[in-house]
């Protein structure tokens, strides 16, 4: 069977392609199962001029046999690659200077002298120069052995005079001195025999005053007292037991006269009198220690 072509509605005989000297290929019958399939001819430019076909054709899109391609119309270059386009980021800027070191650390200062300030201790120690005290009035303190003190701090002679002293009487000191100003604190213990009631009371007040307080008991103005050492029943019922301890702090000035005093009721010595207690014997012993701790 020869093959004949429809092209534009016109019917193309095999002559007429031979009429041209085109060669065409007859199909036989074994070559019915590879016809491919025309997808789709580009034929702008195709014509058909006095019966027969004339012009070019231009492409064959595809052709395709049983779904594989057989052949096909000439595949155009490959366009060139586009030029990347440039990265948004910045390069890194270059790393500042470090700044200069601080200035060299100062040369540490002289260590200043050592703070040694003076203190001062009397106590009762034997029974000598002690008197009763009576109940109701402020009755002197008076010790009679001195204690210890720091001795580098009061020089001793005459124009060097101890920065605290004893102002001695009849053997025994009841007013102290100093000749160095500043803040002092003062600790003080006292204890009485013939006092042997628990509802019995004992106060240890301090003063100071620019006149000796005398055992006497004069001058204890308000003006002059300092403070109230402790007070309040005495709490025992051994004699020798009763006693009261505190300490308080203070401004002292040189050319002021210190002093303790005891108050007492309910003792039941001779004449309704106490007396002071003179040794150690239950850990009671009276004592005033005198520090100065600051400008």
């Amino acid at each position: 069977m020869a093959l004949e072509f429809d092209i534009y509605g016109k019917h193309i005989e095999p002559k007429q392609a031979a009429s041209e000297k085109k060669t065409v290929n007859f199909l036989e019958p074994l070559d019915t199962s590879n016809l491919a399939t025309i997808d789709s001819i580009n034929s702008n430019f195709l014509k058909l001029s006095g019966g027969q076909l004339t012009g070019n054709l231009n492409v064959i899109g595809s052709i395709t046999s049983n779904g594989q391609p057989v052949g096909g119309g000439i595949t155009g270059a490959t366009g060139p690659t586009g030029i990347t386009g440039a990265t948004g980021s910045g390069s890194t800027g270059p790393t500042g200077p470090t700044g200069p070191s601080g200035g060299p650390i100062g040369p540490t200062g002289p260590t200043g002298p050592a703070s040694t300030q003076p203190y001062f201790s009397w106590y009762i120690n034997n029974n000598v120069g002690l008197t009763n005290t009576s109940n109701g009035p402020e009755n002197v303190i008076v010790w009679n052995s001195f204690r210890f003190e720091n001795s580098a701090n009061y020089p001793l002679g005459i124009g060097n005079p101890r920065m605290i002293s004893a102002v001695i009487g009849g053997g025994v000191a009841s007013n102290f001195l100093t000749t160095q100003p500043g803040l002092y604190n003062v600790e003080i213990r006292y204890a009485s025999y013939d006092m042997i009631d628990t509802t019995d009371f004992m106060r240890i007040r301090l003063w100071k005053n620019d006149i000796q307080f005398f055992t006497g008991g004069l001058f204890f103005l308000p003006e002059n007292l300092i403070g109230t050492v402790d007070q309040g029943p005495i709490g025992t019922t051994v004699n020798g037991e009763a006693s009261k301890q505190g300490s308080l702090t203070f401004r002292w000035n040189p050319d002021e006269y210190l002093a303790a005093t005891v108050m007492h009721t309910g003792a039941q010595g001779f004449n309704s009198a106490g007396y002071p207690v003179y040794n150690n014997d239950f850990g009671t012993q009276p004592y005033i220690i005198i520090r100065r701790i600051g400008d």
